[in-house]
């Protein structure tokens, strides 16, 4: 419905105007009457109105004036200027103000819902453009943030990017001050509980959509300070950018939230504090380490923290093995992960499954070259709960 806007400071052609259409069967509601300039004035700036019916030649402010504040505050809006025969002058004012049309007094009803069907038209067309750019706003701004996510995706896992586009789109998503911010990374996923709801248990992959919406609602209230990614391979964990400081403080909101909007818990990994883009990878794997330990840890923890700090495999190893893996030298590669393996079990089990994850990763990064190449699609197969039940690096090697 279209608001209509009605002024003249004779009541009874008010109260005639509004008999002499079938204003809500047009699509119009007559939201507002005023009885001279300076009231239509007030409405006017106090609310939205989508046609002005004014007469021209009224009390303490005329309808020229009147017309001006109109364009001012309301520069779309559609007039229809109703006046006499001896203020026909007022017609200039109306072409000057882009009126839609002139209506002589005494108005027939014939005029006005002619009036009205021409405006009705304009005023159609006019909001199915806008809906038409609104959703192409949208469809543009969804694109871009995934494509955001796509780049600090291969950021965080460590991808090969070209060093000559990054600064150009470190700028486009807006990443300036976070490259050079100390920075923690936490992996949020929800568990099973005991909670049930109307139609019974809820289980986690029925909330995965919900999930999502909550952690970007959270993430977005704190303008500046986080950021909010998701690898769509895995719509069950949402990652988190958090400025150092201000972890734990999300962590326990994003915990809280969560049980009260969807009453279900939420496992939270909190990695290591880092700075510099080269380091998120170390702050993502050590996220997803966290999470794998709040799952091991006795009670199911809904919040662990990591407290091994010793460094990744060497990235001169991780390229050694993308190198195998991308020629089909699988003995070799095997060869290579059993001694990383065998390393990180004899350290200690954090450090088994921080060596997993980052395995994990880098045949997931080359299995998606691989894809890409081969058919121009990706490849998703790989999970961080899946590292929960492997237990030896014999079983891991194999797998």
């Amino acid at each position: 419905m279209y608001n209509v806007l009605i002024a003249d400071d004779e009541i009874e052609v008010r109260e005639g105007l509004k008999l002499k259409a079938d204003w809500s069967g047009m699509g119009f509601v007559i939201s507002g009457e005023a009885a001279n300039g300076v009231e239509a004035a007030r409405l006017l700036q106090s609310g939205h109105y989508d046609l002005l019916l004014t007469d021209m030649n009224m009390p303490v402010m005329d309808g020229v004036q009147l017309l001006d504040i109109c364009r001012t505050h309301n520069p779309s809006i559609e007039i229809i200027i109703i006046t006499g025969y001896e203020d026909f002058q007022y017609a200039r004012a109306g072409v000057r103000n882009h009126a839609m049309d002139y209506l002589l007094k005494p108005v027939t009803r014939g005029e006005l819902k002619a009036a009205l069907i021409k405006i009705k038209e304009e005023l159609d067309k006019r909001r199915k453009a806008q809906d038409e750019s609104e959703r192409i706003q949208w469809r543009l701004s969804q694109y871009y943030l995934q494509m955001k996510t796509h780049f600090i995706m291969d950021l965080v896992k460590g991808n090969k990017l070209p060093p000559s586009a990054l600064p150009e789109r470190i700028r486009l998503f807006h990443l300036e001050e976070w490259q050079h911010s100390e920075v923690c990374f936490l992996t949020a996923g929800l568990r099973e509980t005991s909670h049930t709801s109307a139609s019974g248990i809820r289980i986690p992959e029925d909330m995965h959509l919900p999930f999502q919406m909550v952690c970007h609602e959270i993430a977005e209230s704190y303008t500046g300070s986080a950021l909010v990614f998701q690898d769509t391979a895995h719509p069950g964990f949402m990652h988190f950018m958090i400025l150092d400081g201000m972890q734990h403080e999300f962590a326990e909101r994003l915990r809280v939230q969560i049980m009260s909007y969807l009453t279900m818990e939420v496992q939270i990994g909190i990695g290591l504090t880092v700075a510099g883009l080269e380091r998120w990878k170390e702050g993502y794997v050590h996220s997803l380490l966290a999470w794998n330990l709040a799952g091991r840890q006795s009670g199911y923890a809904q919040t662990a923290e990591v407290t091994d700090h010793s460094p990744l495999i060497p990235e001169e190893i991780n390229r050694a093995m993308h190198r195998c893996l991308l020629r089909g030298d699988l003995d070799s590669f095997r060869g290579m992960i059993q001694k990383e393996l065998d390393d990180a079990f004899h350290r200690s089990a954090s450090r088994l499954i921080r060596c997993l994850l980052q395995i994990s990763l880098l045949m997931e990064s080359a299995a998606m070259d691989y894809m890409r190449q081969a058919y121009g699609t990706s490849s998703h197969w790989i999970s961080p709960e899946w590292v929960l039940w492997l237990e030896t690096p014999n079983k891991q090697n194999g797998c």
